[in-house]
């Protein structure tokens, strides 16, 4: 389920890109490749999450083990019929939980991004590995 303010979406594609990274994080290198999420609602709303947290950090993840991932994003993007914004900036989290080998329940929350405009919740089962 996706819901954007008041409107509650149960119909939306996934589709994963996978590219490679090199990043500081609290000041330690990481790098590896790692997912670009984009969700498709209605072919009129698209809504990406950006990550950092690699392949094999998902590989590592213990099943039934709910994982903070927030600090791992690097951009949230939304695009509707009035255009693009990248929405990184705000109060966001974003959690994982390895439901097998190779799903995982994404449990992500935007709340008044920076425009003030988007509440965003996300959660939905979806096949990384």
């Amino acid at each position: 389920m996706i819901k954007i303010n008041d409107k509650e979406y149960k119909k939306y594609n996934i589709n994963i890109s996978w590219g490679s990274f090199s990043s500081t994080l609290m000041g330690k290198k990481i790098n590896g490749i790692s997912p670009f999420i984009k969700f498709n609602i209605n072919d009129s709303i698209l809504l990406g999450l950006e990550l950092i947290f690699s392949k094999e950090m998902f590989m590592e993840t213990p099943i039934n083990e709910k994982v903070d991932i927030t600090r791992y994003l690097t951009d949230i993007t939304y695009e509707d019929g009035n255009g693009w914004i990248s929405i990184i900036i705000g109060n966001y989290t974003c959690h994982i939980t390895r439901i097998n080998e190779k799903e995982f329940f994404f449990d992500f929350h935007i709340y008044n991004d920076e425009y003030n405009i988007l509440n965003i919740t996300i959660n939905s089962t979806i096949s990384i590995l």
